[in-house]
């Protein structure tokens, strides 16, 4: 018997292991054939989408605060909803998209669609007429071309979209072509459907362009999509800071309100941005856009016009080149008006930038950072949040009382009005209100009909009154009269002029060129010096200086107190207009006549000036003589607390001669001293004495029943000047009536304790009386500023 041969257990244990590696590496083997070259290309594909898509970190926009530092304006963080279009079957996507909108609206939200805007899904209508609207819509939805000519309806094109475009809820034979509707989903979340899809659709969006699925959305939103990301594939969220406002109203015209870009904006802005860093000419980069023809149509640009763009387009690229992620696009909220468009470039941060891997269904997976986001810079206003509320509240409550005042020339049609008030020796705004006035947070939620109807508001109530206003001056430019007569040698501080109630020798000089007759509403007032033609605002002596003076004398030193020419303030400024021998051969093409003369030197005629030329004017005289350029923002900082802005004040002198200046603001403090001043009634028993001039200009339409506007200019203390404040009203009927928000201005500036304003009658108001109440005789208290506070001792 023969014996079998034992195999060795330590044999036996190695052909094992050796049966197990062989396994394990004909397992790897396969998986890398597989990888590599059945679906390397699918997979290789996947890699570099994850790798190239990249992200935006939004940067606040700077904070906004008054000069004691009480802020205006912030930032908070909020949640966007982004969508990114990926394969899926047709109904697993209508399902998806259904959910996601039930979300929304179980969560009072709603996603950003703009179809309801074309078609009525309820009357199955086209909104518009418009066939180049309806066009635009058949290039989105359209199949097939020939299809074309078969829609013309808005039944035809909605069956279309549901049927064909998007098959929501519909079972189709395959065989006979027929399109039956299942009962899958209402008609209420067809339309749904219908208009998500339409949206997506139309922008077509991608891992590196996403669309703007919804916008500031609620915490619970934004978790439950997140906590559902199987469900909803391609859907996104983000945080991003959002503007905010506080008190909005009290400061509406002077902070404006911000908005998204529009792509002429984007274009502007960014040539600004390469004209900074260039050093050039403001407006040389500026791009030019096509002019619209009496058609509608878009008239061609010329060949150098196009040049012009290619230089701009080369510089802007060369900027963002040199200047990563500092561009505007056309998703940037910016500036659209007041402090948050003067401001833009130092508000404005700098995106961040991101790097981001992304899995197929648009979902985040990995993000790495590449650039920081760098926050716009705090700016710091020169004004005084509660002087300004002071300001706001007297110019309301003012208007109302002279609404319902009564009166010979009163018509009861005061509606509206404007206050500045400046810092004499720096220009520094102090307080700017116009009213009405408008809440800029409906701008922010972005209410497209709250914004219509805001707009289209009787009142003009987003029109800042103070800057972009410009009214004829009446009485109130008689101060400018008398620098020019008095620097031109036409009269000294101490010449007496007949200002009877007619005048032999102007209506001689007038009927040189009509027969008009001008008389002076003061009556005889025999020979009169200047401290008292201002004191009463004596029509018929005015009208003789301002004769002898000459109109090119006149508009000259106008011109070099500001007037008919932008200020410079950092918001949007009508220039005005100034009363000239120039002015009315250009818009009028007629000759210039002494009559035209007489008229402009009381302030009617083609003057026209805003609040702030006004105040502006007021502080120059108040001051001695140097003009500074009006301003609102005090400082800017970055967040590094390094200063980015800090405003020139070094003013301009004017050559004035001192002695002039003194005699015209001798005559300004007797208008609100001197017991026949026009506006004594207002300032009796203040505690120290102010300077002014009231001033009523005629608006033309006064024998129908329309109020002539009423202003008032000053500045305070008439010793030792500090601020200057112009006020004018819209139909306000006298310049005296306008007084008392001039008075409720320095009350608040001066910290005195608040007393009755009395109904003034001054200035062309005859028999006038008014009780004005007492602020006692308490010492001028001493403002100064330090810091960004200030502080009174």
């Amino acid at each position: 018997m023969t014996r079998k041969k034992s195999i060795p257990p330590q044999l036996d244990r190695f052909f094992i292991i050796s049966a197990v590696i062989v396994a394990i590496t004909v397992l790897f083997v396969v998986r890398l054939a597989d990888l590599q070259l059945v679906h390397g290309a699918a997979y290789r594909q996947e890699t570099i989408s994850r790798i190239s898509t990249n992200g935006t970190i939004h940067a606040a926009r700077g904070n906004i605060y008054d000069r004691n530092g009480v802020p205006i304006a912030g930032s908070r963080m909020g949640f966007c909803v982004d969508y990114v279009d990926v394969k899926m079957p047709n109904e697993q996507k209508n399902a998806m998209l259904l959910e996601l909108w039930k979300l929304f609206d179980k969560n009072g939200q709603t996603i950003r669609t703009h179809l309801a805007e074309i078609v009525d899904w309820k009357h199955r209508l086209l909104l518009s007429k418009d066939d180049g609207i309806r066009k635009a819509l058949l290039d989105v939805i359209l199949l097939q071309e020939k299809d074309r000519t078969s829609l013309v309806t808005g039944d035809q094109i909605l069956n279309y979209m549901r049927d064909k475009t998007f098959e929501i809820g519909v079972d189709k034979d395959v065989e006979t072509g027929i399109i039956r509707h299942t009962e899958a989903y209402s008609d209420e979340e067809v339309w749904c459907l219908m208009q998500l899809r339409y949206e997506i659709l139309k922008n077509q969006p991608k891992l590196n362009n996403p669309m703007l699925l919804a916008d500031d959305v609620g915490e619970l939103v934004m978790s439950e999509i997140e906590d559902r990301s199987p469900l909803f594939r391609g859907v996104t969220t983000y945080v991003k800071p959002y503007r905010e406002y506080y008190n909005p109203e009290t400061v509406s015209h002077l902070l404006g309100y911000v908005g998204m870009a529009t792509d002429k904006e984007v274009r502007n802005l960014n040539g600004v941005l390469a004209e900074k860093a260039d050093s050039l000419e403001s407006g040389s980069l500026a791009r030019i856009w096509p002019k619209i023809g009496s058609d509608g149509t878009e008239l061609p640009l010329t060949k150098a016009q196009k040049e012009q763009n290619k230089k701009t387009d080369a510089a802007v690229k060369t900027y963002g080149d040199e200047n990563p992620g500092a561009l505007y696009t056309n998703r940037d909220m910016i500036g659209k008006s007041g402090i948050e468009l003067g401001g833009e470039f130092l508000l404005r941060g700098v995106d961040g930038k991101t790097t981001k891997e992304v899995d197929r269904d648009g979902r985040t997976t990995e993000v790495s950072l590449d650039r920081k986001a760098q926050p716009g810079a705090d700016v710091y206003l020169s004004v005084d949040l509660a002087m300004q509320k002071a300001a706001v509240e007297s110019l309301q409550r003012n208007i109302e009382r002279i609404r319902l005042m009564g009166g010979r020339k009163n018509f009861g049609d005061a509606n509206a009005g404007a206050v500045v008030a400046l810092d004499v020796h720096s220009g520094e705004v102090l307080a700017m209100a116009s009213w009405p006035d408008y809440n800029p947070d409906i701008f922010l939620k972005g209410d497209d009909k709250a914004i219509t109807d805001l707009l289209a508001a009787a009142g003009q109530r987003t029109w800042n009154r103070a800057t972009q206003g410009a009214y004829p001056p009446g009485s109130t430019y008689k101060p400018l009269i008398s620098v020019a007569a008095l620097e031109t040698g036409t009269i000294a501080s101490n010449t007496r002029i007949q200002a009877n109630y007619t005048d032999a020798w102007l209506n001689a000089k007038l009927e040189t060129e009509t027969k008009t007759h001008l008389t002076n509403l003061e009556g005889n007032q025999g020979y009169i010096n200047l401290e008292r033609a201002v004191a009463t605002s004596s029509n018929m002596f005015f009208y003789k200086i301002g004769v002898m003076t000459g109109i090119d004398n006149i508009a000259s030193f106008a011109r070099m107190f500001g007037f008919g020419r932008k200020t410079g303030i950092e918001i949007d400024e009508s220039t005005g207009s100034l009363a000239s021998r120039e002015y009315k051969k250009q818009y009028y093409n007629e000759d210039w006549y002494p009559l035209n003369t007489a008229m402009a030197s009381i302030g009617q005629l083609y003057n026209a000036f805003t609040p702030l030329q006004l105040a502006n004017y007021v502080a120059v005289l108040a001051n001695g003589g140097r003009m500074y350029t009006p301003h609102l923002i005090r400082m800017a900082m970055s967040e590094t607390g390094s200063m980015m802005k800090s405003p020139d004040i070094e003013g301009v002198a004017l050559e004035v001669a001192p002695e002039n200046l003194a005699a015209v603001r001798k005559g300004m403090v007797a208008v609100a001293n001197a017991t026949d001043g026009t506006a004594v009634n207002v300032f009796r028993d203040f505690p120290f004495q102010v300077a002014g001039k009231t001033g009523t200009s005629e608006t033309g339409n006064e024998k129908r029943g329309e109020s002539s506007h009423g202003l008032f200019v000053c500045y305070a203390p008439a010793e030792d000047p500090q601020i200057a404040v112009a006020v004018v009203i819209e139909h306000g009927v006298w310049g005296a009536y306008t007084a008392p928000v001039a008075r409720d201005v320095l009350m608040s500036y001066f910290r005195l304790n608040e007393g009755g304003y009395g109904d003034t009658a001054g200035e062309d108001a005859p028999g006038g009386s008014a009780a004005s109440g007492s602020t006692g005789n308490a010492a001028v208290p001493e403002r100064k500023i330090v810091g960004s506070a200030e502080v009174i001792w």
